[in-house]
């Protein structure tokens, strides 16, 4: 499987080197099927025909959805190159997918999304199907604009269950996860997220900009970093468990006000600046989330997880540096520009494998 696997990454890859749209391979139970023109909703459409899980590997480029909706009926794994540029030179770039948005539907159970940029909304359900049901989803290295587990028009109405964001960043406040149980945010980077079912457990996590006023209720905050541009307090409120988490605000006497709902035995908050924890933020805009910045904490604050490592991302099972989708995958590419004799020579390939 994993020889498979390794030639059929290989013609992706170095084909997308070349051609600067990316070309698609869909493998599934009717076989390996290629796409040379960035028709990813043709690659879904099929894999939806299909009565497996089909495994669509994407390259470097933009790959826009149409002027209609990309609805994934099926499971999936959707592969692509891992969203932060330092670490796709040998891709042809990031994997971005954009344009209008994407709904899972019943049926897309086990479906998994890695190493994507996501510009566009990602749904659980359509304005028509306020009930779907979609369970054991994984969203791993991705770099997500929003992520929506409950219907359009009904929030509160999916029962999605078992869906996990792991090493993920979401760049605004529109994680919705009402109706969905069982949810687990992991070493990702978040704003805030809207309501919550009983089960969610948040570990490892920073979060930028918080607002806990009016915070969620059976959810459990673990080891996580919550940053905020806050002089002198802050609220939290909602009858959630806090547990060792690391609350920064800006300015010497900032404290943390807890709800009598709050169930919480968190870090002592810092009143100080994000440049005092981490080990370069401060010269960024502090509360949107800059890949080229360095989340990693300042030594004062290192260990202090109860499971004694870092909170925050970097803690636990840790942020995947590069956020490099799994094995295998290749760390450097170089070939020639033309043939001599019909052969590239000098053909330079270093490839690399993860467990996970």
């Amino acid at each position: 499987m994993k020889s498979f696997w390794t030639l059929a990454t290989c013609h992706l890859l170095i084909t997308a080197t070349v051609n600067a749209q990316g070309v698609i391979t869909r493998i599934g139970s009717d076989g390996t099927h290629f796409y040379y023109n960035g028709q990813l909703d043709s690659a879904v459409a099929h894999a939806n025909l299909t009565t497996t899980t089909d495994t669509i590997l994407l390259g470097g480029g933009t790959y826009s959805v149409p002027t209609t909706d990309l609805i994934i009926e099926q499971p999936i794994i959707l592969v692509g190159t891992g969203p932060d540029i330092d670490s796709t030179a040998a891709y042809g770039g990031r994997t971005v997918i954009d344009g209008n948005d994407i709904f899972l539907r019943d049926g897309a159970d086990s479906s998994e999304f890695h190493g994507l940029i996501i510009t566009s909304n990602v749904f659980i359900g359509e304005f028509e199907l306020n009930t779907t049901d979609v369970d054991h989803l994984l969203f791993r290295r991705c770099d997500l604009q929003s992520l929506r587990l409950n219907a359009l028009m009904s929030p509160g109405a999916t029962m999605a269950n078992d869906v996990t964001l792991d090493n993920c960043v979401v760049r605004t406040n529109n994680l919705n996860l009402n109706g969905a149980a069982n949810v687990i945010l992991t070493n990702s980077v978040l704003k805030e997220f809207n309501s919550a079912a009983n089960g969610t457990l948040v570990e490892h996590c920073l979060f930028l900009n918080w607002n806990l006023g009016n915070g969620p209720a059976g959810v459990t905050f673990r080891n996580n970093i919550f940053a905020n541009d806050l002089c002198c307090s802050a609220s939290v409120n909602g009858a959630s468990t806090y547990i060792n988490n690391l609350f920064v605000g800006n300015g010497d006497d900032f404290i943390v006000n807890y709800g009598m709902a709050v169930s919480h035995d968190d870090i002592d908050p810092v009143g100080t600046s994000l440049g005092s924890v981490f080990v370069n933020v401060s010269s960024y805009n502090q509360f949107t989330y800059a890949g080229d910045a360095d989340y990693h904490l300042l030594s004062d604050w290192q260990g202090l997880g109860d499971d004694g490592t870092d909170p925050g991302p970097h803690g636990g099972n840790g942020w995947k540096e590069g956020g490099l989708p799994f094995s295998p995958h290749w760390r450097y590419l170089n070939m020639p520009a033309s043939t001599v004799n019909g052969v590239l020579p000098n053909v330079h390939i270093k490839a690399g494998a993860q467990e996970n």
